[in-house]
Formats: structure tokens, sequence, C-alpha cells
């Protein structure tokens, strides 16, 4: 005996079916025991139907639905996602990285639909990742002026002591 709705073999003494749930109608008769009020002779002959099932009908209902070409996968969103993060203290590769994945996750929204787990915990680590990118972006810019500048200054403290210095043996000589 198979399912009507999903066409997976049931056993015969099945009221439900085990892989989608449906409710099995038997082609054998009910017989209730008891006293029977029809005279056998009147009673009709029951006939067993039978629903051709083929093996392509079950498979195109259960066959996944193929991706558009060129759709990014939810992996390479949750890769570029972890990776954006992760180099998100070096700055402006933390930033590309992170515009990268949030690209690539709106593509695969555009053309397959809702994100599944995968590709949603990139799209949240390349969301992260983004400002927390322009926050050492900014971080690395002041240090590198300060310490540029702190460079310079001391380069100038030590040419004045340098010229006084010279200046002085210029006086004992």
């Amino acid at each position: 005996m198979y399912c009507i709705h999903c066409g997976k073999e049931l056993p015969d003494d099945a009221k439900f079916c085990l892989n989608c749930g449906a409710v099995v109608e038997s082609a054998a008769p009910v017989v209730q025991r008891g006293v029977c009020e029809t005279p056998a002779a009147e009673t009709e002959p029951i006939t067993a139907v039978t629903v051709p099932q083929t093996e392509t009908a079950v498979t195109e209902v259960y066959e996944k639905p193929a991706e558009p070409e060129g759709t990014p996968s939810a992996v390479k969103v949750m890769v570029l996602g972890i990776v954006a993060l992760a180099l998100s203290e070096f700055g402006i590769p933390g930033i590309i990285l992170a515009c990268i994945a949030r690209s690539n996750a709106r593509k695969r929204e555009a053309a397959v639909g809702p994100l599944t787990r995968m590709a949603k915990v990139g799209n949240i680590l390349s969301r992260v990742a983004l400002p927390v990118s322009i926050a050492f972006t900014v971080f690395w810019a002041i240090y590198f002026i300060v310490v540029i500048s702190g460079v310079l200054f001391s380069v100038s403290v030590y040419n004045r002591e340098m010229l006084d210095l010279f200046r002085s043996f210029d006086g004992l000589m």
C-alpha cells in the first residue's frame, strides 16, 4: 500500500503516513464485528482502486530547487563575515570584506529568498564588522598622526640641542 499524498510505501495496517502524516484511506473495506443488518445478496462488490505512482512525480515534489547561476552560496557569505570581523582591527581590509559580505548576502536574498542560518550569520557578522572596522581605521589614522608628529617633534628638539652644543664648542675655540 502506498500513500496517495507522497507516494511512500506503507505497512498494510497503517492509519497515518509515516513520511508526511496524512490520514491513510485504506482500500480494504472496514469490517465491523457484530450483526449485519443488510442481507449478503444486496451488498455491492468492493473493488480496489490502485493509484499509479511514478518515480518522477515523487522526486519532483522533494527535489531541491536549483539556485540561479551566479548566486553566492550561504557558506561564502558566512566565511566573508567571519574574515571581515577578524580583519576589522586592521581597518580598511575589514571595511572592504564587510562590504563584500553584505553585498553577497543581498544578492543571495534577492535570488533565493529569505537567508538561511549560515547566510544570516555572515550578514550579521558583516554588519558588526563594518562599524568596528571604521572605528579601527580612525584609531590607526590618529595613532599614526600622533606617532609621526611625535617623531618629527623629537627630531626637531634633538636638532636644536645639537645646534646649541655645536655653538658652545665654537665659543671654546
